[in-house]
């Protein structure tokens, strides 16, 4: 369930969604993530406390790795290794490609150094290492 202060948005604007749209997902047969896993972005932090979204539309390579988190592939349990990203997340093209883009934009990675290596030298004590709750 989204936290509660996503309720009324979240609820206005599925609402506005094409009938036949919200009867194809509500049929959550063939499409992935499952329905339970839609919103699980909006779990994570109260609305006041959120600065940014970032949509996606993966192509999760597997069902098991679509849970409703956009460049987040579930079966990766450790974003980096001691030699720079962990091999999940070097097989998880999308949230690869977001963690360098991420490392870039901080300002740990130079656009001309992007290697593993690289990523091995940066600093992680205040880094998320894991999306597993």
């Amino acid at each position: 369930m989204p936290h509660p202060s996503w309720q009324a948005l979240l609820s206005g604007a599925y609402d506005k969604l094409d009938r036949s749209y919200r009867d194809f997902l509500e049929q959550d047969s063939e499409y992935f993530p499952a329905r339970k896993e839609y919103l699980n972005a909006f779990t994570t932090l109260p609305r006041h406390e959120v600065k940014y979204i970032l949509f996606g539309q993966d192509p999760y390579p597997r069902k098991e790795s679509a849970k409703g988190y956009a460049f987040i592939d579930a079966k990766v349990e450790s974003i980096f290794s001691d030699t720079g990203l962990s091999k999940e997340v070097n097989r998880a093209t999308s949230l690869r490609n977001f963690v360098k883009m991420a490392l870039l934009a901080r300002g740990d990675l130079e656009r001309e150094d992007l290697s593993q290596e690289a990523i091995s030298r940066v600093d992680k004590a205040r880094l998320i290492t894991s999306i597993l709750p």
